[in-house]
């Protein structure tokens, strides 16, 4: 495998939960991001009930409810870190809400088990869980945890990474999950008997292949085979169907030298290549798929790969499905980790973004969309997005991503010509023992002078909200708090969010640096 001086450095940020931006950054003019939700710890996956409420879940195993109300506090909806191994890149990657949800209170989640609950998130192996739970019939805000069934098993993960990725249902209400390859060079994302490296199409209710699966098994609906949707992916942490053509745009993070884009076609000629993307024996190539040349360096997936490489390969199989679009990233200014969006279908972008594919790059901090027979534009510059790890449709019409790097949910908004108010938060303490008072302290600007910004702290902690910029609050029970200001001048992207962390019933220590006292300079041999 190769790697870069950058791309190392990319990967060690990225894995201590650390930005890699570059010095200007942000959306492209028109567009600003609106923070929703802040203070999280590592948000993987969100989604939007019917009424508007935001369910955000952690990668630890937790999952929190959000009221679509202003001001309004978000509240722990289920707590699974007993049952979640949360080691390397496992852990709760995957929420998606029942179509009709309204009536079922369905939550549907995708983690990776704890298989010792005695040493908690470690590295032993582990295997990846599709589970349901339904709302508490006492609390819409709150799951019934005696309701939570697993619907079916995924891969079995031994090692740190590429464990599970997304859950997504397509417009026929049928479910999706991804599976990594487990971080094996091996034949295992082509062996259809076991989901590693595989996207797989069930049934929500019994966990079950469906009908027009390219292996299903009538009589045998529940074997892994029938279950299988598209094979031969390293990593497809994300996907998204496409709810107009049925298609499935998939970001498969790459190996050595590629990012790829694969499309998986609602209606397959030829399923055993259209729905095979090629790992371990393939990988990138934009429209071409490329023989991978670790495989051939390597003996064991040599032969195994004779049978999906093409005679003129020197093989006896069909070969695989090309990528739609693929990127280097031996450049760090190109990625290391591609996220896979949505096709944008809402009204609020302007016209020439509707129909494209969105995607980003975790490891560099960038968006990007592509055109329709085209190739990946940038969307705005990178850094400053907070490091995107899952990209959705938001029911507003904008879309709307988990950034992990910051610990926020946002959504990306097309401002026309109206001016964001600037906006400033402070507070007089922010740690102390209870009771602890707080004075709050914000500053409003507003370049348009017929908007006047609504006002409105919320102090974390369940308490009312008070409207105006300034604010005096009293903590009486000790815990981690986080207490935003919200300004919002009534348009489209007009609402900036600023949040100050509040520890009660504890002091922060003051640190200093005695030695060394040595000045350097950029480049200088510490």
């Amino acid at each position: 495998m190769r790697f870069s001086v950058q791309r190392l450095i990319a990967a060690f940020a990225a894995s201590c939960g650390l930005a890699v931006t570059t010095a200007v950054a942000g959306p492209p003019a028109g567009f600003t991001t609106v923070t929703l939700a802040a203070g999280l710890n590592q948000p993987v996956a969100h989604a939007y009930s019917p009424d508007g409420r935001l369910f955000i879940a952690e990668k630890s195993g937790r999952i929190f409810v959000q009221p679509a109300l202003e001001g309004s506090a978000r509240t722990l909806f289920l707590d699974l870190r007993t049952q979640v191994n949360a080691y390397g890149e496992r852990g709760l990657t995957g929420l998606a809400l029942d179509p009709n949800f309204a009536t079922t209170g369905r939550l549907y989640l995708l983690y990776t088990r704890e298989p010792n609950p005695q040493t908690p998130d470690g590295s032993s192996p582990s295997t990846a869980e599709i589970a349901r739970v339904t709302t508490s019939i006492a609390d819409v805000n709150a799951a019934d945890p005696a309701t939570l069934v697993v619907v079916a098993e995924g891969s079995v993960v031994d090692n740190c990474c590429h464990a599970v990725g997304a859950l997504r249902f397509d417009g026929q209400g049928r479910l999706l999950a991804s599976f990594g390859d487990a971080n094996a060079l091996n034949y295992r994302a082509q062996a259809i008997d076991e989901p590693t490296g595989k996207i797989i199409r069930i049934d929500p209710t019994t966990g079950f292949g469906v009908p027009g699966n390219p292996y299903y098994d009538a009589l045998h609906p529940a074997a892994v085979r029938s279950r299988v949707l598209a094979r031969g992916l390293r990593n497809p942490f994300r996907f998204q169907p496409d709810p107009v053509t049925g298609d499935v745009w998939v970001g498969d993070v790459g190996q050595g030298a590629w990012e790829e884009l694969d499309r998986i076609p609602a209606v397959a000629a030829t399923p055993a290549v259209d729905l095979n993307f090629g790992w371990p024996c393939y990988e990138g190539g934009s429209g071409v798929p490329l023989v991978y040349p670790g495989a051939l360096a390597e003996p064991s997936t040599f032969n195994a790969c004779q049978t999906t490489f093409t005679p003129a390969e020197g093989g006896s199989g069909l070969g695989s499905a090309p990528s739609s679009v693929a990127y280097s990233h031996d450049d760090l200014s190109t990625g290391a980790a591609i996220v896979g969006g949505p096709v944008y279908r809402g009204l609020l972008y302007p016209a020439g973004y509707r129909g494209t594919v969105f995607v980003a790059d975790y490891a560099v901090d960038r968006f990007q969309y592509l055109l329709p027979g085209g190739g990946l534009i940038d969307f705005g510059t990178n850094g400053g997005w907070g490091n995107p790890v899952d990209i959705i449709a938001a029911p507003s019409g904008n879309l709307s991503y988990a950034a992990i790097g910051i610990g926020e949910i946002r959504q990306i908004v097309w401002l026309g010509g109206n001016s964001v108010p600037v906006v400033s938060a402070s507070a007089n303490t922010t740690s102390g023992a209870v009771p602890l008072i707080v004075q709050f302290q914000a500053t409003v600007h507003d370049a348009d002078p017929a908007d006047i910004p609504t006002l409105l702290w919320n102090f974390g902690d369940g308490s009312p909200t008070v409207a105006s910029a300034n604010a005096t609050h009293t903590y009486s029970a000790p815990g981690s708090y986080t207490a935003t200001f919200v300004a919002n001048d009534g348009h489209p992207g007009g609402r900036v969010a600023k949040t100050i962390p509040i520890n009660v019933g504890n002091t922060a220590p003051t640190v200093s640096i005695s030695s060394p006292q040595t000045t350097f300079a950029v480049g200088d041999t510490i």
